[in-house]
């Protein structure tokens, strides 16, 4: 199970968004992820259903394939920080975003979201 969370839940225009996404092995069997790249995750801001900044956005992975396991219970998390820049690099406005973590697994991929608010 994949869950996204913030450090906070209401920013300051301009503030730093730490975003964490969390995949945690909720089976009782070992799960398996295969990946076709070196890209495991990938960050998506949204405001009002619309794309605003993307964390691979001008990234670059290796064509490499690769695989994640984890035992019952284990869990992997990634952190990345949202500077509240759009992917043309201009700062978002106030208002209300969605951010959406995905697991780019090619076998069992994963996405949650969760909302904050720019004031």
């Amino acid at each position: 199970m994949l869950t996204v969370t913030t450090n906070k839940s209401t920013y300051a225009v301009g503030e730093a968004v730490q975003i964490t996404l969390t995949l945690t092995n909720t089976t009782s069997s070992t799960q398996t992820y295969n990946f076709n790249t070196s890209q495991r995750y990938d960050i998506v801001v949204q405001k009002g259903g619309r794309e605003v900044w993307r964390w691979s956005n001008g990234q670059f992975f290796l064509q490499v394939l690769g695989t994640l396991t984890l035992q019952p219970g284990e869990s992997v998390t990634y952190t990345e920080t949202w500077d509240q820049t759009n992917n043309n690099g201009n700062q978002v406005a106030a208002g209300t975003y969605t951010i959406v973590g995905s697991i780019t697994s090619s076998n069992n991929p994963q996405q949650a979201s969760t909302t904050i608010t720019i004031q």
